[in-house]
């Protein structure tokens, strides 16, 4: 009879009526008052647990729209992991470390004489620390075909090869050399640092800012 009340009554009304016509029969039969009132205590309701998702995906958190989300992927058996916009962004757009100047290839590098203004301009397709490393075997020696080697030898003066400079970047050999004739200037050691007539006063435009007339 408690249970018909509780699922038959349509409203809060009807189910205190039938409780109390209920109460008042119990009463009439000798049911004692306190097993009366445990009779018609409603048992509070058992909520049904949730399934656990099978699936899980991560939103950036949207002040209301995710909790809808969140319902109604659930019946799905589907799961929202919160991320605050931050993360989210920290995982998206990640800053790539910057490469060692040393780990680089096909470069046109720089490297300034510590003891005047001359410098060395050159080019490689390997690492460019591994070029630096064939520079300083070339010094210590001295002598040969390495124009680093012969300004030692001439002056007695060293390079400073920690300020070596990356000035371009060229996969092809003929745009490293082209560049590095391009860059090298009167106080380039460089065995080949020639330019055609026009290409030198083009050059010389570029750096000054000139017109000619």
């Amino acid at each position: 009879m408690i249970k018909l009340i509780q699922t038959h009554c349509s409203n809060p009304e009807e189910k205190t009526l039938s409780s109390r016509k209920l109460r008042d029969q119990f009463m009439r039969n000798g049911y004692p008052k306190a097993f009366i009132r445990r009779c018609l205590r409603v048992p509070p309701g058992r909520t049904q647990p949730e399934p656990t998702p099978t699936v899980w995906h991560a939103m950036t958190y949207i002040k209301d729209v995710s909790e809808a989300t969140e319902r109604i992927v659930a019946g799905l058996g589907a799961g929202i992991a919160h991320r605050p916009k931050a993360t989210m962004r920290s995982k998206v757009m990640r800053i790539k470390d910057k490469l060692n100047p040393n780990e680089q290839l096909v470069v046109v590098y720089r490297t300034p004489c510590q003891n005047c203004f001359y410098n060395y301009t050159g080019q490689t397709v390997s690492m460019l620390g591994s070029r630096i490393h064939k520079h300083k075997v070339a010094e210590g020696r001295g002598g040969g075909s390495s124009q680093v080697a012969a300004h030692t030898y001439e002056t007695g003066h060293e390079f400073n090869f920690a300020a070596t400079k990356i000035i371009a970047h060229a996969r092809c050999k003929t745009s490293r050399e082209s560049l590095e004739t391009w860059v090298s200037d009167g106080n380039s050691v460089n065995r080949f640092i020639d330019l055609a007539p026009a290409y030198r006063a083009l050059r010389s435009h570029l750096r000054t800012g000139t017109t000619g007339v």
